[in-house]
């Protein structure tokens, strides 16, 4: 642990600031990371990734061996801190590069993209689960939610950072793309009308299948199969992020993962 004495700079206080704001965020190379939880699983994956550490004066930082960390004031805190009760300890993190299709190496036996999901809590919901189920990539369109925003950050519970993020622009374009390097079967996730994801034989078998937009589902693409989740209580539907932790599971439960 080492400890260093100094005020904020007023470069720091705005970089904070401006990275709070969602055009911030994406004209930055820089995202946030906050509270010992988050910040000690980003610690223990990407260590490499963190440019400033900040804590709160005479806050234990032990756990964090090598890392220099700047104490600060309450004051300070609240200056540079995207929580309403912030717990002490904040990271400058360089964040890491969405992906495009090309630098695509790790094999999953299936793809997991995301259209559209534009709720924080959703999105990190779905990365931190597609870890749980030791996926190594995630595809997401470009107009879904930053998946290294503060807020998607707490939800995935830093595990974007163990994750490849691939992005694309167009759904119809990413599918075709796919198909080309071996995922051809496109399954589209539906509230209704559409096979069920417990008897579709094929459905983790070099496939892609697309989690659509939380209100209005999948965007333009309707050459694939519709997979649907059976709810016998008539629900109107389930949470985008609910829906792709029982597919990714059904993987798990299937031995496919």
């Amino acid at each position: 642990m080492i400890l260093q004495m100094k005020n904020l700079t007023h470069e720091e206080i705005s970089l904070f600031r401006s990275l709070r704001g969602r055009h911030g965020r994406r004209n930055s190379n820089f995202c946030v990371c906050e509270g010992l939880r988050f910040c000690r699983e980003l610690y223990t994956l990407r260590s490499n990734l963190i440019r400033k550490a900040f804590c709160l004066k005479g806050m234990e930082t032990d756990l964090f061996k090598g890392l220099a960390f700047t104490e600060i004031s309450e004051a300070e805190l609240g200056e540079i801190s995207h929580t309403v009760n912030p717990q002490g300890i904040v990271f400058l993190v360089e964040k890491p590069k969405l992906l495009s299709l090309n630098e695509f190496r790790k094999e999953d036996p299936f793809l997991l993209a995301l259209d559209r999901i534009r709720d924080p809590g959703n999105m990190g919901t779905i990365i931190r689960t597609a870890r749980s189920v030791s996926l190594k990539n995630i595809f997401i369109s470009s107009d879904c939610a930053e998946p290294f925003s503060e807020k998607v950050i707490r939800s995935a519970a830093a595990s974007q950072f163990a994750l490849n993020i691939f992005s694309f622009d167009d759904l119809n374009n990413f599918i075709l793309d796919v198909s080309q390097i071996g995922y051809e079967k496109i399954y589209l996730t539906a509230v209704a009308g559409g096979v069920s994801v417990f008897k579709e034989e094929k459905l983790f078998d070099r496939s892609t299948i697309v989690i659509g937009n939380e209100a209005s589902g999948i965007s333009s693409f309707q050459n694939g199969c519709k997979v649907s989740i059976p709810m016998p209580g008539k629900t109107e539907s389930l949470n985008a992020a609910q829906a792709a932790s029982i597919i990714l599971f059904e993987a798990v439960r299937r031995g496919i993962l």
